[in-house]
């Protein structure tokens, strides 16, 4: 039986988890549990992924904090962090939809044996809809998480 990266924690500062990599299901090749990107960011987890992108869960060792980062394909361009940044930056301070569009707290190219692939971090208290809908016994939402999920979207494109 091959052996098996088990990363687990249960600091007072983190909730406790436990990650075991699928075997030759999930090759996380460069990208796998305890490796540093860029000197500062550790990979703890696989968050999830898209035909253009992957998504860590990684520790950043200068906060101590967790974040998500975003690891575009060589062919993926920059435009969707572009577009967040210019939100960020060009929204009212006090405008109430602020918070619901994520801020870029850094961004970074990774260099590879298959290109250059853009990358960028953010917090990681974020969650796809579908992914929700898809969690719930029914697969349809509340009629007041249904709302508040309306008009925290009314907020961000106002």
């Amino acid at each position: 039986m091959a052996s098996r990266n088990v990363l687990s924690s249960a600091d007072s500062a983190s909730p406790p988890f436990q990650y075991v990599p699928v075997g030759e299901v999930e090759r996380l090749q460069r990208y796998q549990s305890g490796v540093v990107i860029t000197s500062r960011y550790q990979v703890v987890h696989k968050l999830g992924y898209g035909t253009y992108s992957t998504t860590w869960l990684c520790q950043d060792h200068r906060s101590a904090k967790y974040v998500a980062i975003k690891v575009g394909t060589a062919e993926s361009s920059s435009r969707e962090v572009d577009v967040l940044d210019y939100l960020s930056n060009h929204s009212p301070l006090n405008h109430p939809g602020r918070a619901m569009i994520p801020s870029v707290q850094d961004r970074f190219v990774l260099h590879g044996p298959n290109g250059n692939h853009p990358c960028y971090v953010t917090a990681i208290a974020r969650c796809i809809i579908s992914g929700a809908k898809d969690g719930s016994y029914r697969r349809i939402f509340q009629a007041q998480t249904a709302r508040s999920l309306i008009a925290q979207l009314v907020l961000a494109i106002d």
